[in-house]
Parts: C-alpha cells; structure tokens; sequence
C-alpha cells in the first residue's frame, strides 16, 4: 500500500518508527507524533536509524521550533503544550551535542541551535568548540557563536581556537574574530540577520 493512501496519524509510534518516512510524510504528523518520532529516530536506540535519518530529525525538529515559533500550530496544541515541545527539543539537542558519533548529523545540531536562538545550549556550543574530536562539528560551533553573537563567549573559545594545531579551525577563528569586530557594536540580542 502507497504512503499517501495512508492516514499516518492513524498509525501507533511503533509502527511509524519502523517505516522509512521522508520528510514530505513525516510533516504530515501531529506536531507531538513528529516530534516523538524524531527523538527516537535521532537517539537511535535500537540501531536502525541510519545517519541521514538522524539528519533529517535534526532538521525537522528545528523546523517544528521556527514553525511553533511562528504560530502554524495554534489550532491543534495549547501555549502550554508548545513550551514542552520547546523544552523536550532543547533537551534532545543536548543530548544528541553529547551523543551523536556522526559529524555531519553533530554539526547540524548546532546549526538549528543557533538558527532558533536557543542560547540555553551556548555552554555547550563552547565546550564542542574548544574539546570536540570533529573538526567538521568545531567549526560549525565557533562559527555559529559568532552568529548568534555571543561574543564573550566567542572570546573565550578563540583564545583557544587562534592558536588551534588545524588550519582549518584558525581560520574559522580568525573569521569570527573579524565578525566579532565588525558586529559587536551593533544593537542585538540574538542571531546576526545575516544568519
């Protein structure tokens, strides 16, 4: 049977969990099914979740933010029920900052951090950008303070990141440090526009 002859909020989370839905399909959930369905397929605990399905979580639970942000499901979930979806994905996104092996679902992360301004996660950002193994995932990280302008943080980390044994981590360093002064004074108090 096609996907689209079927009702997919009909179906249990165990047997969504267990189809490989796109992002076209996986949209189409309840805001809380989808957001369920995707903590499962990010933590990927019984194995199965191959890296762009923990990619495509990532993605889609920061747009279910920006999305919840915007007010495109007022009809169907209460202001209450929205904080904890707030909640619970600044809580995954923690855990998958901790968790996730990959570094291109692990870049991601702070990606969508950023993009919602979810500034609860700065600490976190600092320390994958000073300790992490991934130069792919530090990049992103130091890149992503600058962008979400938070400089003294940013300060921190590029004591440390300017004088980084990889190339490609000083020069990430020495981009933000040049953002950090050409934007610093400017009236903000979350992401550059430019973001």
């Amino acid at each position: 049977m096609a996907l689209e002859t079927i009702n997919l909020n009909d179906l249990s989370l165990d047997e969504l969990v267990k189809m490989d839905l796109t992002e076209r399909f996986i949209n189409e959930l309840h805001p809380k099914t989808r957001l369920e369905f995707c903590m499962i397929k990010l933590k990927n605990e019984n194995g199965l979740s191959s890296v762009s399905e923990r990619e495509d979580a990532i993605i889609l639970m920061g747009e279910l933010y920006y999305k919840l942000e915007k007010g495109e499901y007022d009809s169907q979930i209460t202001p209450t029920e929205i904080t904890k979806i707030y909640d619970r994905i600044s809580e995954i996104f923690e855990w998958a900052i901790n968790n996730e092996t990959n570094c291109v679902p692990h870049h991601e992360i702070c990606y969508q951090i950023a993009s919602r301004d979810m500034r609860e996660l700065i600490p976190q950002m600092v320390w994958v950008s000073i300790n992490h193994k991934s130069v792919v995932s530090r990049h992103e990280y130091i890149e992503c303070l600058a962008n979400i302008a938070a400089w003294p943080e940013l300060e921190s980390v590029l004591a440390f990141a300017l004088k980084d044994p990889v190339e490609d981590i000083r020069q990430t360093a020495q981009f933000c440090e040049d953002r950090m002064k050409r934007y610093r004074n400017e009236p903000t108090t979350g992401p550059l526009d430019i973001m």
